[in-house]
């Protein structure tokens, strides 16, 4: 009979235990995460309609989580950044996708309004591969001229939990890289000359570009009480 003093299991049982452990999270993780994007595409119902973009920031900031705003002008290809990694939250429901196919990031572009104000947004355009990163994978998606999107309206960007854990896993690139972790608007907003005031993500709708963006990029927490973690917005 072999003692193992040190030991809760014995070496050669240890690791497959952890290893089952493991699996079962990844298991259980995996079905939180199908039954979340069942349930998706009812979160960005367009039931509300959009309204004029509010004169003041207060009003802006008041508005409910769900409204979106109507936004004309044109976009500043130029200056887009990229927010990664960032999963694609518009698959369609049933749909499989494995999780090397939908990493990507989202595009976040200055747009100049057209209203005479030359006021300048950060719109958060949507999702796109990683292979399409470059421009010149995605060419249909670098739309020209004065366009009208209706965007959600948000102070800081809010993530799933698993989202989140990935990003603080990996180290923030310097601040003059095209690419972020995270969304800091104050940093953006000094080096692209934008707005502070909020980050406006661009609905399924009018902001979905074949061979470009996925739009609609937008975790509602409140939403998913039951499936996560309520998540700290970055």
């Amino acid at each position: 009979m072999i003692n193992y003093p040190l030991c809760v299991f014995p070496p050669n049982q240890g690791g497959l235990l952890a290893g089952l452990g493991l699996l079962f999270y990844g298991f259980y993780n995996g079905y939180q995460e199908y039954l979340r994007r069942l349930d998706a595409p009812a979160l960005l119902d367009y039931e509300v309609p959009p309204v004029p973009l509010p004169q003041s920031n207060a009003e802006l900031l008041a508005l409910p989580p769900n409204q979106r705003v109507i936004l004309v002008g044109r976009f500043e290809h130029e200056s887009e950044q990229f927010l990664g990694s960032r999963k694609n939250l518009q698959i369609p429901a049933g749909q499989h996708v494995s999780y090397w196919d939908q990493d990507g990031y989202y595009l976040l572009t200055p747009f100049i309004l057209s209203d005479g104000s030359r006021r300048r947004l950060l719109v958060n355009r949507g999702w796109i591969a990683t292979h399409r990163r470059e421009p010149s994978k995605r060419p249909l998606g670098q739309v020209e001229g004065e366009v009208e999107l209706h965007c959600y309206v948000r102070p800081t960007e809010q993530l799933d939990l698993f989202t989140e854990a990935r990003t603080m896993m990996r180290l923030e690139r310097w601040h003059y890289s095209q690419e972020r972790l995270t969304l800091d608007l104050g940093l953006l907003s000094r080096k692209l000359a934008v707005d502070p005031v909020a980050l406006f993500v661009a609905d399924h709708e009018t902001g979905t570009v074949k061979g470009g963006p996925v739009g609609g990029q937008l975790f509602i927490p409140e939403q998913y009480e039951m499936l996560y973690i309520r998540p700290i917005g970055l």
